[in-house]
């Protein structure tokens, strides 16, 4: 029903911006402002970003 599709939204707008699609263009893909979209998912970031962000002696941690 409804809760099955807010879920899936919620993933589909989830995956997406870890991929780096815009708020606006996924605003306007999905139908929810971008004011919305800033509110509920301002804690998502673009792997690439997160990537960024790992200090070096982690992402050599990991790799062992």
């Amino acid at each position: 029903g409804d809760y099955a599709i807010a879920v899936a939204s919620h993933f589909f707008i989830t995956q997406q911006l870890r991929v780096g699609v815009s708020h606006h263009n996924l605003g306007r893909n999905t139908g929810t402002s971008i004011k919305m979209l800033e509110e509920v998912y301002s804690h998502v970031q673009p792997t690439d970003q997160i990537k960024e962000l790992i200090p070096n002696w982690m992402k050599q941690a990991s790799a062992n």
